[in-house]
């Protein structure tokens, strides 16, 4: 989900709605995505953006460094 968001130029002030982060993922395995969504939203690599209709996400801008590090595999768990 990271790795799309960043080859999207999803960072910072660029956002998408909050389910095309997970478009692509098997339907049987969306719950664990949106739990993924969760805990990146909590663990801060990824900011919420308040629109008046439906929720959008983009990369925050001060981890990006950590963030391409884990999509580069150089990071293998970041906990």
């Amino acid at each position: 989900m990271l790795r799309r968001l960043v080859k999207k130029g999803k960072i910072g002030a660029s956002h998408t709605h909050e389910d095309n982060v997970y478009r692509g993922v098997p339907d049987h395995e969306k719950g664990i995505a949106k739990d993924a969504i969760e805990m990146l939203y909590r663990e801060g690599f990824l900011m919420p953006k308040p629109t008046l209709t439906d929720p959008h996400v983009s990369v925050a801008p001060e981890r990006l460094l950590e963030v391409r590090s884990i999509v580069a595999g150089e990071i293998v768990n970041p906990r």
